[in-house]
């Protein structure tokens, strides 16, 4: 029996993430008088076993492996950014089924430097390059910390991902199935705002701009907190389509609306016209438009082509087509009444918990009433 006197090993960059429990690894022994034998590496100790023939010791060390540590999923080098010197080194990472991800030294699996308990992990997303001055990174964020590992090209850090999300279970991701840029018409002052939507399992998502959707579709949440986060911080607003009906409007049905409409004042913010006379040509110049038609409110949108209008009809149409729509059905119509199974609807329960309107849209473009004037005496309101 050889005693281990050094804290199991771990070196000072390492030492933060060295909690290890049980067994901390399984190697054959690389120096020693006896033939098939084998290191059983503890906290405390390191225990020199030998087999009687090599078949023995490969399937000793399979079992224990296995009952210790859990079956191999994936493994691979990462570079792995420490958490105090913040510098990079090279580990070998395995992910185990038990929901653990360790790593080595090297494939050896000798020397173990510390794991990551992955069902702890609140979120995965790809690191910025900016930040961590490595082109493709993972961050893994627990309670304790946050990880940050690099991979050598975007196709290992996609495999590395998906691997991930696999193993930990429970991942909300925003899966879409159609996206594109849409005008979106305001309730109160009618003007048209270009925003990016983004049709995912019954809903309407709508982002400011196309950098903020894939943002948010390149995070993995296991946190309903952090959701609500990131959803609050890149999400525009969203649409629930159940029991909508989708519908084409007659362009010169707007242009009647425009022209008719009087000169109103309204207080202005940052995505409003102020000149109301532009808001009316404006209302004018949309020639492709078309509406969601919801219990509560209707929603006007427009698009740049036809073409572009009949993608995004087609695209309402599939999205409801396991709720009754055939293929025929999915051609352009002018009108569609669009189902929805709230079952089946995973942001259901996630949004649930976002009161930012009494309304069925999270609209941060505007409420039901006009926006009043700010308190220029109240100093003490914290902008958010």
């Amino acid at each position: 029996v050889k005693v281990n006197n050094n804290n199991g090993g771990f070196s000072d960059d390492d030492y933060d993430d060295s909690k290890l429990q049980r067994t901390e690894s399984i190697s054959v022994a690389s120096a020693t008088d006896r033939a098939h034998s084998f290191e059983l590496t503890t906290p405390k100790r390191t225990y020199l076993l030998s087999c009687s023939n090599n078949q023995d010791l490969n399937e000793w060390i399979d079992h224990l492996e296995k009952s210790i540590f859990g079956g191999r999923l994936y493994q691979g080098w990462l570079i792995k950014r420490g958490a105090y010197r913040k510098s990079w080194k090279k580990r070998w990472f395995v992910i185990y089924d038990t929901q653990e991800m360790r790593y080595y030294d090297d494939q050896s699996r000798k020397e173990p430097k510390g794991l990551i308990k992955l069902h702890e992990v609140l979120l995965m997303c790809p690191g910025d390059k900016d930040q961590y001055s490595q082109p493709y990174t993972i961050q893994l964020m627990t309670p304790d910390r946050n990880w940050v590992m690099a991979t050598s090209s975007q196709k290992e850090r996609d495999e590395w991902f998906g691997r991930l999300e696999e193993t930990i279970h429970g991942a909300k991701r925003l899966i879409t199935s159609h996206e594109g840029y849409l005008w979106k018409r305001g309730q109160v002052v009618k003007s048209w705002k270009k925003r990016y939507f983004a049709l995912s399992k019954g809903w309407l998502f709508y982002f400011e701009e196309q950098f903020h959707c894939n943002k948010f579709k390149s995070i993995a949440f296991f946190s309903e907190a952090f959701f609500n986060q990131a959803f609050r911080l890149y999400v525009k607003g969203s649409i629930p389509l159940h029991q909508t009906t989708v519908q084409k409007v007659d362009p010169s049905q707007l242009k009647k609306s425009a022209k008719s409409q009087k000169n109103v004042n309204v207080f202005n913010d940052n995505d409003m016209d102020s000149n109301n006379n532009n808001n009316k040509e404006d209302m004018m110049d949309k020639e492709y438009v078309f509406k969601i038609i919801t219990e509560k409110r209707e929603f006007q949108f427009a698009t740049e082509t036809k073409s572009d209008l009949e993608k995004w009809f087609k695209a309402f149409h599939s999205t409801h087509s396991a709720n009754g729509y055939n293929d025929e059905e999915s051609e352009m119509t002018e009108t569609a009444t669009a189902t929805h199974d709230h079952e089946d609807d995973e942001y259901d329960d996630l949004l649930s918990g976002l009161s930012r309107n009494q309304s069925d849209l999270l609209d941060s473009d505007g409420n039901d009433e006009p926006p009043q004037p700010k308190d220029n005496n109240n100093n003490n309101k914290t902008k958010k």
